[in-house]
């Protein structure tokens, strides 16, 4: 049964001045009840050990390592009370346990096992073994109203409260007149008229009819209080309202007894009293401040002077302030907590100080029950807030345990700290250590990657000049100050470089430049066109989406010569006209050319843009009349003689002349002047030893070159179509099927794409002893079928089988060429100079020529035009290898400095203005004409170039004693004499040579 009321509402009066008395006088209905002994215990702090103090046999049951939760546990407990019982009264006597102020199992118990172990034997206690049997004992609980949630946490105390509960309410009018009457009329004292009257209005209340208001609980204490201090001034036996004035009245007989208490004491025994009293009360953290039970030797023995100590317990003692009670001690009632303000002010004046104190008196309590666990020390955060909160001289009234729990906190935290500070030194030093041997390792990691950079950029040498390139770059950025890296990123400038355009998924069968170089068509197996935007050659990109509609691979891309229309075809035997007008959005024109001619390998627009020439499957040549797109018509017969599938068509510049090329091994060339009735020119071309897959006229009409299976490149001269020659030997190198030729814009190169992965250029000035240009452009792309050179022949589009295009910069030059004696240098007049920080070399006919490199390198704005004539902002010249600058190898520009690309970079030189005293060229040739200075020994006329035949590599004649002759057919390469009227360093001479010398085998 749990008897539960407010504080100050008599719960511990009812139970021992009422309860336990009517309990010995047989008040019980129950047999024997009169003797049933009764057992009185308060929790404390050690609720158990409060328990076992007075059951004894009940301590093998609560033993510490004892399992409290199973049935054996619960009938050990039964056993134990049966045996007390017995023990104190007869055999059938049950035993009544009350456990007053139970509230203290949750305020002053910090063990919650030893708490919960309480709970189950008082619920064990009054449990019978079998349902329906007798109960070992009766268990009270009396219980502070404000605890009631705490005990609805434990399932034992929860159905105790809903069943089996008495609420103790405030007295009612009727009953305060008898608690303050009665007591004074059983000792003879009568109340004086008024008192009562007096009483009940100080100490408030409800009104209610018939004496049934009610009055606060916590008052009650008061009212004892202020009782006692009338009685002690009575009069003649009389309780007076006059002494009930002089002590105060209700609220202030409390605090005038515990002022008058401490009047009496001297000044050390009011600080003892003063660390007393708070030693005696428990702070609460989520409830109300509690008062708390101690021994009154730990009081004493803790506090600084015993003596004084002592005489405040007894002075405190004898005004009822404190209770003493077989050697503990505890404050009255804790209406003084509330009531005496003094001692409320101690309390709040260092609140959290005392939580810390009582906190730590508590743990090391636990801490000396465990035998002085380690693992229960304070550290780090909780320690420190301690030691902030505990004055120094607060320490000294701990109590012993509390003390050398906080020392071996302390000592415990020092050795920490040592630990740590050594831990840190040894970290430090490891990480220095580490440190090191990570610079060490880094160091030989950074030689080891460069070492396999510079490995494998030799390795790709042969096969990915551009990569390798790429990898010189790396390289050179990782070690700037290395010269042996640098000289090869020097060497990389007069090397054609690459930048891969991704995007197709098949195999890239032909590339076609747009007249303006803008813009790049591509054809594939994929069964798509593509457009790239290469106004940046140095960041390509696709230009809206692909040109979708053959409904197989497309076998051929074409832009008409005003860039405004693009022709495709394929194996779906069908032509399809484009409007590229803006090759972001391009359109189609019309319906597709459609025919029974089979796959149509490739188309060609004569140069005026009207005829649209295709090669056909069906062994044919058709020509298509192009004029409006939207209606393309016919134009004559298809052309026949073939024998076998047309492979490829080309015009010549003046747009007169055909030529066709294909399976049966044959070219043939068609007069096209009139489209409509072409006419076969002469006897077909044979020499191939298998079928021709490319064919190719110069731009300057002279020259076909043809591609064949048979893995070379033959010349033509062609300058009389009706009687066609061969110019010199079979160009031969490659080491499969040539599928592409293509002459440069200026008609001095060749490039050849072939099945052995390789682009090859091929040097043209005298072609009848063309050689090759340079090492094969390699990529490691598998066939390249196609290869195209831009407007302005400074770079070359090849489409391969791995399904990418390539966009190669080709060198210029811009480095000032030495001619050699025999051309009748070096003049009357000459001067030599040379550039601060310059190497100047030579341009070696038939190897890319070297160039002046400038020290330090120099911005230069870079600029490009839009295919829509916008032009695009200034490129910045980022790095060293940027800014190169990269000679030619196919003669000179009348523009001056022109720009170079290096790999994936583009930029212009830097140079001087000419000075050359030539004269407009005379436009009557169909080569262009190259002008003399004024003091190399002619007149400064436009002169035509020489024939062919006048081009080739001369014997030198005898020099001046002040230069070497040159051996072979080329100039001594560190010749740097040049004359003062062919422009300045940085610029391109002025040709002033009516012979030109190559060697007879390409080399440096």
């Amino acid at each position: 049964m749990t008897l539960v009321g407010a504080s100050g509402s008599g719960k511990s009066s009812l139970l021992r001045a009422g309860l336990i008395p009517a309990l010995a006088r047989g008040a019980l209905p129950a047999k024997g009840s009169a003797n049933w002994p009764v057992v009185l215990t308060v929790p404390g702090a050690d609720p158990v050990r409060a328990l076992v103090d007075q059951i004894p046999c009940l301590s093998e049951a609560l033993d510490a390592s004892a399992d409290t939760a199973g049935e054996e546990f619960a009938a050990k407990v039964r056993a134990a009370c049966v045996s007390h019982a017995e023990r104190l009264a007869r055999p059938e006597a049950r035993l009544v346990l009350v456990a007053d102020q139970f509230e203290e199992a949750f305020t002053l118990c910090r063990d919650d096992a030893r708490r919960s172990a309480f709970i189950r034997a008082l619920q064990a206690a009054c449990t019978p073994a079998t349902p329906g049997g007798p109960v070992p004992a009766v268990v009270i609980l009396g219980l502070r109203a404000d605890f009631y949630g705490r005990c609805l946490e434990y399932a034992e105390l929860a159905g105790a409260l809903q069943d089996r509960q008495m609420v103790l309410g405030p007295m009612t009018s009727t009953e305060l007149r008898d608690a303050i009457t009665r007591p004074a009329q059983a000792v003879g004292l009568r109340p004086e008229a008024g008192l009562v009257e007096v009483l009940r209005r100080d100490l408030g209340g409800t009104p209610g009819a018939g004496g049934a208001g009610a009055y606060d609980p916590g008052a009650l204490p008061l009212l004892s209080h202020a009782l006692l201090a009338i009685w002690q001034r009575r009069q003649a036996g009389r309780l007076t309202v006059s002494g009930y004035r002089a002590a105060g009245g209700i609220h202030g007989a409390v605090a005038a007894t515990a002022e008058r208490a401490w009047a009496q004491l001297r000044p050390d025994g009011q600080a003892a009293a003063r660390r007393l009293l708070l030693r005696l009360v428990r702070i609460g953290e989520d409830t109300r401040d509690t008062r708390r039970r101690t021994s009154s030797a730990e009081l004493t023995r803790h506090s600084p002077d015993s003596a004084a100590a002592a005489e405040a317990l007894e002075v405190l003692a004898r005004e009822r302030l404190v209770t003493l009670d077989a050697g503990c001690v505890e404050i009255s009632h804790e209406a003084l907590l509330r009531a005496w303000p003094r001692l409320r002010r101690w309390i709040d004046q260092d609140r959290a100080g005392n939580l810390a104190r009582q906190r730590l008196e508590e743990d090391a309590a636990a801490w000396e029950r465990q035998g002085r666990d380690p693992s229960l020390i304070y550290r780090g955060a909780r320690l420190e807030t301690v030691r902030y909160q505990m004055k120094p001289a607060e320490r000294v009234e701990l109590t012993t345990a509390a003390r050398a729990f906080l020392t071996a906190s302390t000592r415990h935290r020092r050795r920490a700290i040592w630990a740590r500070r050594g831990a840190v030194a040894a970290v430090a030093l490891a990480a220095v250590v580490a440190v090191a041997a990570a610079a060490v390792a880094v160091r030989q990691r950074d030689e080891a990657v460069f070492r396999q950079v510079l490995a494998e950029a030799d390795r790709l040498q042969a096969t990915d000049q551009s990569l390798s390139a790429q990898l010189n770059l790396v390289a050179h950025r990782m070690r700037r100050d290395d010269k042996d890296v640098y000289t090869r990123l020097i060497s990389t400038t007069n090397t054609p470089l690459a930048t891969p355009l991704t995007g197709h998924t098949g195999a890239v069968y032909l590339t076609s430049f747009r007249p303006d170089g803008r813009v790049l068509a591509t054809a594939s197996y994929d069964n798509t066109a593509r457009l790239w935007d290469l106004r940046d050659p140095t960041h390509p990109a696709p230009l809206g989406k692909p040109l979708a509609g053959h409904t197989s691979w497309v076998t051929t891309a074409v832009f008409r010569p005003d860039g405004r229309l693009l022709a495709t075809a394929g194996d779906d035997k069908t032509i399809r006209l484009w409007d590229v007008t803006d090759p972001a959005n391009a359109s189609p024109v019309g319906r597709p050319i459609t025919g029974t001619n089979g796959t149509v390998y490739l188309v060609a627009f004569s140069p005026d843009g009207h005829t649209l020439a295709t090669a056909n499957e069906d062994h044919t040549v058709r020509l298509w009349d192009v004029r409006d797109p939207a209606h393309p018509a016919p134009l004559g017969r298809p052309l026949t003689g073939h024998t076998a599938a047309v492979r490829s068509v080309a015009f010549s510049p003046d747009g007169r002349l055909l030529a066709s090329a294909g399976d049966d091994q044959t070219i043939r060339l068609w007069n096209v002047a009139s489209p409509a009735h072409a006419v076969l020119m002469g006897r077909p071309l044979t020499g191939h030893s298998a079928l021709v897959h490319s064919v190719a006229i110069s731009p300057d009409g002279r020259t076909l070159a043809s591609g064949s299976k048979d893995k070379t490149i033959r010349l033509w001269n062609v300058s009389d179509p009706a009687r066609p020659a061969p110019l010199g030997a079979p160009l031969t190198g490659h080491n499969g099927p040539v599928w592409s030729v293509k002459f440069s814009p200026d008609g001095r190169a060749l490039a050849s794409g072939s099945v052995d992965s390789t682009t090859r250029l091929w040097n043209l000035a005298d072609p009848s002893t063309a050689n090759q240009l340079g090492p094969p452009l390699t990529a490691n792309t598998g066939i390249v079928f196609a290869v195209e050179f831009s407007p302005d022949g400074r770079t070359l589009a090849a489409g391969s089988a791995d399904s990418v295009v390539r966009v190669w910069s080709i060198p210029r030059a811009s480095s000032p060429v030495t001619p050699p004696a025999s051309c009748g240098w070096p003049p009357a007049r000459t001067e030599t100079r040379s550039p601060p920080r310059a190497t100047t070399r030579p341009s070696i006919c038939g190897a890319w020529p070297t160039r002046a490199v400038p020290l330090p390198w120099a911005k230069s704005p870079s600029t490009r035009d839009s295919p829509t004539g916008r032009r695009s902002a200034p490129t910045e010249t980022p790095s060293p290898r940027q800014a190169m600058t990269k000679p030619s190898a196919f003669g000179t520009s009348p523009t001056g400095p022109a720009p170079f690309r290096s790999g994936n970079r583009s930029r212009h030189t830097t140079g001087t203005r000419r000075r050359s005293t030539s004269t407009p060229a005379d436009t009557s040739s169909r080569r262009p004409a190259t002008t003399r200075p004024s003091n190399c020994g002619t007149p400064s006329t436009p002169t035509a170039r020489p024939p062919l035949a006048h081009r080739s590599p001369a014997t030198p004649a005898t020099s001046t004693p002040s230069r070497s002759a040159p051996t072979g057919n080329c100039w001594p390469p560190r010749a740097a004499t040049r004359p003062s009227g062919c422009g300045t360093y940085g610029t391109r001479p002025t040709r002033c040579l009516s012979r030109m010398c190559f060697p007879a085998t390409p080399g440096p």
